[in-house]
């Protein structure tokens, strides 16, 4: 599993440093109006920490399901850019396959459950915040984006062997 990981590091780490960078700013500027205004803004700079370690973990689920469903199967190939985080595999049976892509973006939103577990006295906050990760994960299973597309791909081709 230690290679996985480190596949899933590698595709994964200047994608997660950017999104984290851009977030920090207004989260940590909403953080100090809250605070200053009412007292409540509490640690919510660790919102954008947390999205950040989301996306290590989303890239993670894959690599490690597909190691755990077919250990014979070749290494799992790093694709990851300041643009985007990507893991290029070797195809499974079609419900393997879609196993497979399914886990990255369950992975990445469960990770969602650490923002509500931030202190804060205007709960609205961190609800939004949880659902601002969930919900970028589980875009990733629409039909355009490349997990959606993955899984669309295994239902057509639907390889029993």
């Amino acid at each position: 599993m230690g290679a996985g990981m480190d596949v899933a590091w590698q595709a994964s780490w200047r994608f997660a440093l950017l999104v984290t960078a851009v977030l920090f700013v207004p989260f940590a500027l909403v953080a100090f109006i809250l605070d200053s205004l009412a007292g409540a803004g509490g640690p919510l700079w660790l919102v954008p920490w947390v999205f950040g370690v989301s996306i290590v973990i989303h890239e993670a689920g894959h690599v490690v399901s597909h190691q755990f469903l077919c250990p014979s199967a070749s290494t799992a190939r790093s694709l990851g850019s300041w643009t985007s985080a990507s893991v290029e595999r070797q195809a499974l049976l079609f419900r393997d396959d879609i196993i497979v892509s399914i886990t990255g973006p369950l992975a990445g939103a469960s990770c969602a459950g650490f923002v509500f577990l931030i202190p804060t006295t205007i709960p609205l906050v961190t609800w939004c915040a949880g659902g601002l990760i969930v919900a970028y994960h589980l875009f990733s299973l629409l039909p355009f984006s490349q997990d959606g597309k993955q899984v669309l791909l295994a239902l057509k081709e639907r390889t029993y062997a």
